[in-house]
């Protein structure tokens, strides 16, 4: 008769507040977890390229390109046409003979956040002073932008660095660091 009493006071087991309380925060931290995991993979690091102690040993050769910039008194404006796709580049310089040597500009657009955004352009003559390219896509937002000036050998003369953000403006002023 006692055993027939048991089982009628016998609860499922998800019915009782024990199990629950043992059992909730188990849940909660796996539920934790696999959100944690999800956000990890989808917003992940740029990761380190693989040559970087190639590039760290190239920061000397980074820095004298700078100096060089500041004392030929280089610098550009670069203005974005949406309109027309394209970027012209207008170069200037205290010592005009150094802008003859330049056969070639590259450009780098950088995105603040995002490495696969970034684009490498290299833009070609159109007069003593001006270098113009075709944009791949339509650019909008904040934006770094680096500019090197090549040589005939692909060699760096000089860099300029400057920013832009277009939706405010569609021309930046860049020069040296």
């Amino acid at each position: 008769m006692n055993n027939l009493a048991d089982s009628k006071h016998t609860k499922p087991w998800y019915r009782e507040p024990y199990a629950w309380l043992v059992a909730g925060p188990l849940i909660l931290v796996v539920i934790a977890c696999c959100f944690t995991v999800t956000i990890a993979f989808r917003s992940a690091d740029d990761r380190v390229s693989d040559d970087y102690y190639k590039e760290g040993r190239m920061l000397a050769q980074e820095f004298t390109s700078d100096d060089y910039a500041k004392s030929i008194g280089v610098h550009a404006s670069i203005h974005f046409y949406p309109a027309r796709s394209s970027i012209i580049a207008e170069i200037g310089a205290d010592e005009t003979a150094t802008l003859e040597e330049v056969v070639e500009l590259k450009l780098l657009i950088s995105h603040p956040a995002e490495q696969a955004k970034d684009i490498n352009l290299v833009l070609t003559p159109s007069a003593l002073d001006k270098f113009r390219v075709e944009l791949p896509q339509e650019l909008s937002g904040r934006w770094y932008l680096r500019l090197q000036g090549m040589n005939v050998d692909s060699k760096e003369l000089w860099r300029l660095h400057g920013e832009i953000n277009l939706n405010q403006t569609q021309t930046a002023e860049l020069v040296p660091k």
